[in-house]
């Protein structure tokens, strides 16, 4: 009865340590996955931070150089679209427009028939 007695705490004492172990390595894991969220926390305002200095072209897309896009903002003024000029340029010589002073901003888009 004794050998018996002997051999299971052995095992326990081998689960414990085992246990143990997986408990060290798990507050290991955890402390990196802390650190990696940080870190992606991180990167996510930088790259925000990136993307509201960055003007995108809305009609090709692209990157516009700074002070060298054109800005189209709605009515009460807020910023809609960017355009590259010679984007914009290509838009504007597509579309028919006379003035109407009725209208928001003087210009009146003529509907083709």
């Amino acid at each position: 009865m004794e050998i018996q007695e002997i051999c299971g705490n052995n095992n326990s004492i081998q689960q414990r340590e085992k246990v143990e172990a997986y408990l060290v390595r798990l507050k290991d894991m955890r402390g990196k996955v802390a650190e990696l969220r940080e870190q992606c926390e991180s990167l996510k305002r930088s790259r925000a931070e990136f993307q509201k200095s960055l003007v995108i072209c809305s009609e090709c897309g692209k990157h516009i150089e700074q002070g060298r896009e054109i800005m189209v903002k709605d009515s009460s003024g807020n910023p809609m679209n960017y355009y590259h000029r010679e984007c914009f340029g290509a838009i504007w010589a597509a579309q028919t427009w006379r003035l109407d002073y009725s209208s928001n901003g003087f210009l009146k888009r003529i509907k083709e028939k």
